[in-house]
């Protein structure tokens, strides 16, 4: 299992939004990125990773990921984040998830 290019092109989108260029942050993350075309590509961990550190050293922001999550649609977490609506925590979102009361596909 992997990480949705959904989530990366999310990331790209803030990292343009503040003016710098998403194109050198997947360069300097060694992504191609004509694999975020393809909605059913997924990126590696180690790749997600890679990709969201370089993205808080180029915009100086040690808290990137909690400006992507307050301006994120919901859809960007896909199944996922339409889960979190349907709970009342995402402590209890997790639990659902865990307890196979969601299921994603393939």
């Amino acid at each position: 299992m992997g990480i949705s290019v959904i989530f990366a092109r999310g990331l790209l989108s803030e990292v343009q939004n503040r003016g710098f260029d998403p194109d050198e942050l997947l360069r300097r993350s060694n992504i191609d990125g004509t694999r975020l075309t393809d909605l059913r590509e997924t990126l590696s961990f180690e790749e997600s990773d890679l990709l969201t550190r370089n993205a808080m050293v180029m915009t100086s922001d040690a808290g990137l990921g909690l400006s992507i999550g307050a301006n994120a649609p919901e859809s960007m977490l896909q199944v996922f984040g339409h889960l979190v609506l349907a709970q009342g925590t995402i402590r209890e979102a997790f639990a659902a998830h865990y307890r196979g009361e969601i299921h994603e596909t393939r």
